[in-house]
């Protein structure tokens, strides 16, 4: 005879939500490694990059985890005696897997929201955003680790004997089953590291000499512990109110999720931005190149412009206008080197990036030289014929 179900709640879009939330923090994920594979290399992986391997770990075994509580049932679901009466032995098998499964699920959901913590703190380390409160970061570390392992110990120790966090008949006690413990030291902890994480970048954020918009962008981007903060906030309220424990656990994958997006947007975005950078002729973002003086601008559409027929009146008039080229063209020259350089500067590019666009940069140089050599050369003509003009009429 076929073992009846024991589901205990008839959603039909739990388990496309749960596994459409794994795929986008899966999405995220993936496509961070690879930028970090094109940026450094394989081999040169730092700590918050394995770090988010072994997120991506946990989320998979929390994903499997929550929707097999959610197939089988748990102690959760059938907390009273009279329902865990009715229960066959195969149902019975089935209701204490799917409770062995909700335990596995606070394990992986704590290292998940751990893990992404330490993630945040390698970066803070890795751009160096923590060098002048160094004793603060050194604090936030050793914080971060305690209180992971006081999460750990609490869902350990929190009902004892151990066995009872899978007990059905005859039910266990509420703290074996709806763990309400675990979500407030679990919501505190998770709020006060937060709070911690976030004292490091903003003090650097408003000191930076940088625009308005850019630091609020910057801000949204180091403060993600923000949102990780509000959905556990939710999650409790939830908890409180006597929601089911197919909410509770969408709202624990909701969360989780979030965190992942929101720690992962900084190395994203490292690739992101410059596809919504114009470029101009020398590979740089065309916002950063500063243009010439509009002086100067005049200056050089008048040494380029076709000469005008017309008459001098003395050689040294021809020689006063090809002075005058003359110094056009070495202000040409200094300003195109110079915007140039400003431009290399500004953007940031590294060394490589540079030498890729010197062959441009070479180009705009070698023209004003050109031309500066070319005003030189009829310079000392147009002297040499003076001369001769002199010595002919005496």
């Amino acid at each position: 005879m076929a073992c009846t179900s024991t589901q205990f709640y008839d959603d039909g879009m739990y388990t496309p939500e749960i596994w459409t939330w794994f795929g986008v923090g899966t999405l995220i994920t993936l496509l961070r490694l690879i930028i970090r594979i094109r940026e450094v290399g394989l081999r040169k992986y730092q700590g918050d990059d394995y770090l988010a391997v072994a997120v991506w770990l946990c989320f998979a075994g929390k994903s499997v985890a929550l929707t097999m509580v959610f197939k089988y049932g748990s102690n959760m679901d059938y907390s009273t005696a009279e329902a865990a009466a009715r229960l066959s032995t195969c149902q019975l098998d089935k209701v204490i897997l799917g409770s062995k499964m909700e335990l596995i699920a606070w394990y992986t959901y704590s290292s998940i929201i751990w893990g992404l913590k330490g993630m945040v703190l390698f970066m803070f380390a890795r751009f160096r955003l923590a060098l002048d409160r160094l004793w603060l970061f050194r604090v936030l570390v050793i914080s971060t680790s305690i209180t992971y392992a006081a999460m750990l110990l609490t869902i350990s120790l929190g009902c004892l004997p151990f066995h009872r966090n899978w007990q059905v008949d005859p039910p266990p006690p509420s703290k074996c089953s709806m763990r309400m413990h675990d979500v407030y030291v679990s919501t505190v902890l998770n709020v006060v590291t937060d709070l911690l994480i976030l004292a490091i970048p903003l003090p650097t954020l408003c000191a930076m000499r940088v625009k308005l918009g850019k630091k609020i962008g910057l801000s949204l981007l180091l403060c993600s512990g923000i949102f990780v903060m509000s959905a556990a906030v939710i999650r409790l309220g939830f908890t409180l109110t006597g929601s089911t424990s197919s909410n509770l656990n969408k709202w624990c994958q909701r969360e989780t999720t979030v965190g992942i997006i929101t720690v992962n947007v900084p190395v994203l975005w490292s690739q992101i931005r410059p596809l919504f950078a114009k470029k101009t002729i020398v590979g740089l973002p065309a916002q950063r190149v500063q243009q010439p003086p509009r002086k100067t601008r005049n200056m050089r559409r008048q040494a380029l412009a076709p000469h005008r027929l017309g008459i001098l009146t003395s050689s040294s008039d021809a020689t006063k206008d090809l002075e005058s080229r003359s110094v056009v063209a070495r202000t040409v020259k200094s300003d195109t080197t110079v915007a140039v350089d400003e431009a290399l500067k500004s953007s940031g590019v590294t060394s490589e990036e540079a030498t890729d666009h010197g062959q441009d940069c070479s180009l705009v140089l070698s023209e004003a030289e050109t031309l500066t050599g070319s005003y030189e050369l009829s310079e000392r003509d147009s002297q040499r014929q003076a001369s001769d003009d002199e010595l002919k009429s005496n």
